[in-house]
């Protein structure tokens, strides 16, 4: 009888630095407000597709930045938002072990929302995300 065993195994090691940015103001009583942040990773372990055989890569790092706009006030409450996140190495696949890389592009959402309490207990709200 032929046994495959498996178990899980610490990678490589790598660290990964960056910043993030982040503000929110409120203009006064009006309900009025806006957010807004920025992220910049970085780490060690990048993809060099010019290197053939085994390499070590972080999946997922990439700038983002989003801005949001809302109202909140007398049962209304709507918000803006614009989310981008730039291209960034999202995994491995790996037939026959090959590693060959798999990018996602750079790419904008736009989403919306807006809600309104008509009772304590009841509200009616629309989404949407393009």
């Amino acid at each position: 009888m032929i046994w495959d065993i498996t178990a899980p195994s610490n990678a490589n090691r790598t660290q990964i630095h960056g910043f993030e940015f982040s503000v929110q103001h409120l203009f006064g009583d009006s309900g009025f407000g806006l957010q807004a942040n920025w992220s910049i990773p970085s780490g060690g372990a990048t993809w060099n597709p010019l290197v053939i055989g085994s390499q070590f890569a972080l999946p997922g790092l990439s700038r983002s930045y989003n801005f949001v706009g809302f109202f909140e006030r007398w049962g209304f409450q709507t918000r803006v938002a614009y989310a981008h996140r730039g291209a960034f190495l999202a995994g491995l696949n790996q037939p026959d072990q090959s590693q060959e890389p798999i990018y996602t592009a750079p790419y904008g959402q736009l989403d919306m929302s807006a809600s309104y309490d008509i009772g304590r207990h009841l509200s009616v709200f629309f989404d949407a995300i393009t």
